[in-house]
């Protein structure tokens, strides 16, 4: 395995640091003290939401040389913002563009300005997809489905992700729909550029449960979404969208026991999910296309100039 190019993540487990980055899409987290124990970082934060996320991208090369990740040279590295609940000053998007801002997930847990998850889209929530698309900044479809994901496409002509989705298909079924999952027809409605595996056990398990020891999730488990999203939306489209997080504070917050498959926060889980996809038929070359050729691709594509 020469490297990856992971499209969603907040955390850099100690396990993967070693493997070298060929890029990546990293989100901005909310919570400095959050930041701080990823990074192994304790310097100084700045009042106010939209400035520390400005002092995050212009830090992040320091806090990734704190963390002992092993960045390539040329390694492009863009941001994505997820938890927009706190974001007030609209202006401020084309200064984080300017810093490498690629992507806006309107969607997270509960409702926030823009979106309800009732309602829909508020008049907050158009403006906000209109100055993305004059700014060119993605649109992150991830915890968006139904008549929602419907609308939203509706409103938005730029360009689009899915950072981190599983293929509703593969799930048993359940009473409570997973809020990142898609159906196929989701899947090719959504028409974006690139689509995130998770490696978080209760997104990706077969089994909706709150116990972990009944969720039965593998890396195998992870092999068999991204072969299905591969039939679904094209081999180009397929990458790796890791989820790592802090989920101590998810039980914390809102009483969710999650965590990553078992391995997966390590070099040692890649290398058998490279061998679940050979084994499955995938050539070397393709499974360099999920692991990091289509979100380096991608990612070159951003910080084209004009």
């Amino acid at each position: 395995m020469k490297g990856w190019c992971p499209i969603h993540l907040h955390d850099w487990p100690a396990g993967i640091t070693s493997l070298p980055v060929f890029g990546a899409l990293v989100n901005i987290e909310w919570n400095a003290d959050l930041i701080n124990k990823y990074y192994n970082w304790s310097n100084h934060w700045p009042n106010g939401y939209e400035q520390a996320i400005i002092h995050f991208m212009h830090q992040w090369r320091n806090f990734a040389c704190k963390a002992e990740i092993n960045l390539m040279e040329e390694a492009e590295i863009a941001f994505a913002l997820e938890g927009i609940d706190l974001l007030e000053d609209l202006k401020i998007l084309a200064a984080m563009k300017g810093l490498g801002l690629c992507s806006i997930q309107i969607a997270h847990i509960g409702s926030n300005r823009f979106f309800d998850k009732v309602l829909g889209l508020t008049e907050d929530g158009i403006l906000l997809l209109n100055m993305m698309h004059e700014l060119g900044i993605k649109l992150d479809l991830s915890h968006l489905h139904g008549e929602a994901l419907y609308k939203i496409i509706k409103k938005f002509p730029g360009k689009r992700i899915v950072s981190h989705v599983v293929c509703e298909s593969l799930l048993n079924w359940s009473l409570m729909h997973r809020s990142n999952a898609m159906s196929d027809e989701e899947l090719c409605m959504c028409d974006a550029e690139l689509y995130g595996v998770p490696f978080i056990d209760d997104s990706i398990s077969p089994n909706a449960s709150m116990k972990p020891n009944e969720r039965n999730a593998t890396v195998e488990t992870i092999a068999k979404h991204i072969l299905h999203l591969i039939e679904v939306v094209g081999l180009n489209r397929v990458a790796l969208g890791p989820d790592y997080f802090n989920y101590q504070e998810l039980e914390t917050l809102y009483g969710v026991e999650t965590s990553s498959i078992r391995s997966m926060d390590s070099i040692s889980g890649l290398v058998m999910l490279e061998m679940y996809l050979k084994q499955s038929g995938l050539t070397e070359i393709e499974i360099e296309h999920v692991f990091w050729r289509n979100a380096k691709k991608f990612l070159q594509s951003h910080f084209v100039k004009g």
